[in-house]
Parts: structure tokens; C-alpha cells; sequence
């Protein structure tokens, strides 16, 4: 699962569960997947359901903090907002590949 530790007071530490990006573009993130015990099977259904047929219309896959995925894609070259995206585990990926499609 995917969570960052923070501090309260003194020694006392809280797990804050973080969503984390699956798919980037078109790469999947397989450690990603690991991390978050989605198999690709899992992730294929996934981008079935979102009608997301073609590799190279995904913008983004993320696994929520609520265990639900979201499917972002489209055919047109936009770059992803990274406001959207704040907090996401590996985020990065998301902006480096939204770069590539926008040239």
C-alpha cells in the first residue's frame, strides 16, 4: 500500500494512505502495481471500463487512496495539471510523459 509517515508530536507517527500512479502514458509502472497488488489483468479491465482502448490515449492510470483507479485519457495532446496531481506517487512520471505527447 501506498501511505507517507508524518510526525504528530514526540516519537508518535500517523500513515497518511497516498493515491500513486499506475500508468504513465504509456508506461506501466510495475513496481507500482506491485506495491498496490493490482495485477496488469486488473489494470487491463480497468482501462476496458474507462472505454480506453488504445495505449496511446492514456494520459494517466492512479490508484486512489480509496482503493478506487482513475482512468485518464483522451486523443488530444494536452499537459496534465500538476495541481491535479498533488500528492500523487510518482507524479513525475505523469508531467515527463504529458511533456512527450505535447511535442
Amino acid at each position: 500500500m501506498f501511505e507517507k509517515w508524518f510526525a504528530v508530536s514526540g516519537t508518535e507517527l500517523i500513515a497518511i494512505l497516498c493515491s500513486a500512479t499506475l500508468v504513465a502514458g504509456s508506461t506501466i509502472l510495475d513496481e507500482n502495481l506491485r506495491r498496490a497488488n493490482v495485477t496488469r489483468n486488473d489494470l487491463y479491465g480497468k482501462l476496458r471500463e474507462a472505454n480506453a482502448f488504445k495505449f496511446d490515449q492514456i494520459k494517466a492510470v492512479i490508484f486512489e487512496s480509496t482503493g478506487d483507479v482513475s482512468v485518464i485519457h483522451g486523443s488530444e495532446d494536452k499537459i496534465l495539471d500538476p495541481e491535479t496531481f498533488a500528492n500523487v506517487i510518482g507524479a513525475e512520471f505523469l508531467y515527463a510523459a504529458s511533456q512527450r505527447t505535447a511535442h
